[in-house]
């Protein structure tokens, strides 16, 4: 058996049945659900191969097909799942852990190699990491250029002991350099990241996850406004022991004062657009 999105039938299976079994299982699916095997219900097969520690992607084979059935003879259910208003973008998740370059600071060319290669920016070099490739470009001659001219342009601000990679303006520099445009505010909201999310654009967002800061990318909603995520470091909730950031809900009660960097309480954000 297989079945997987831009299928509608697979042998006896049909998606009807597939989206009949998962909604038993306690999850939702929205009202405007096309009824074919889309990103909605993608992201529902991502959630429940997650949790049910399944090979990750979205596609029902035999091994899922089966964890589905057992579920169901079992009266497994999500208990507390809380449905979702912004389904999850499906941008590819990426960690950070195994960058060449400091794999311990750089969530910023993660998240935004993220961001790009669901965009369809690959990287330049057969088998190479795009946020590697990101983070050369910083050190480039003409990234060097950009962050010394960006310095001048703003010498009210200190940069002492800063490195270019976090020096947010560079990160959309280096963005619109792969054709993907990237405004960064200072000024954002939580209603801005919503609005983003609701016309599918993800969000990167910058807050005090750690000691040093951290950025993570924001892909989707839920009912109850708790963000969904991908981290590139792991799962803040369990104080990153856990090393699996991908399609994490963040409550958004916890991240509100962690997101508010400055002193008006604004929040840093990237806000991609065309």
């Amino acid at each position: 058996m297989f079945l997987a999105q831009g299928h509608d039938i697979s042998g006896i299976y049909s998606v009807k049945q597939v989206a009949e079994n998962l909604k038993t299982l306690g999850y939702v699916l929205p009202e405007k659900w096309s009824g074919k095997f889309d990103e909605y219900i993608t992201a529902t097969v991502i959630d429940f191969q997650r949790r049910k520690k399944l090979t990750v992607d979205g596609v029902i084979g035999n091994c899922t097909w089966a964890m589905l059935e057992s579920s169901l003879k079992t009266k497994w259910n999500l208990g507390g799942f809380d449905p979702i208003e912004v389904h999850p973008i499906m941008v590819p998740y990426l960690s950070q852990r195994d960058n060449k370059h400091k794999p311990w600071g750089t969530c910023n060319v993660t998240c935004l190699a993220m961001v790009l290669e669901y965009f369809g920016v690959k990287p330049i070099f057969p088998n190479g990491q795009l946020e590697d490739e990101l983070y050369e470009e910083i050190y480039s001659k003409e990234g060097k250029k950009f962050f010394e001219m960006y310095k001048r342009r703003y010498p009210q601000y200190s940069f002492s002991g800063i490195n270019a990679e976090t020096v947010h303006p560079v990160l959309a520099w280096i963005s619109k350099n792969r054709g993907i445009k990237d405004r960064f505010i200072f000024n954002g909201s939580v209603t801005l990241i919503k609005e983003q999310l609701f016309i599918g654009w993800p969000v990167i967002l910058t807050g005090a996850f750690t000691g040093s800061g951290h950025i993570v990318l924001a892909i989707g909603l839920t009912k109850g406004h708790d963000l969904i995520v991908h981290d590139p470091w792991g799962n803040w909730l369990r104080g990153y022991t856990n090393h699996d950031g991908a399609f994490l809900v963040y409550p958004i009660e916890k991240l509100k004062p962690v997101l508010k960097e400055n002193p008006e309480g604004k929040i840093w954000m990237h806000q991609f657009y065309d």
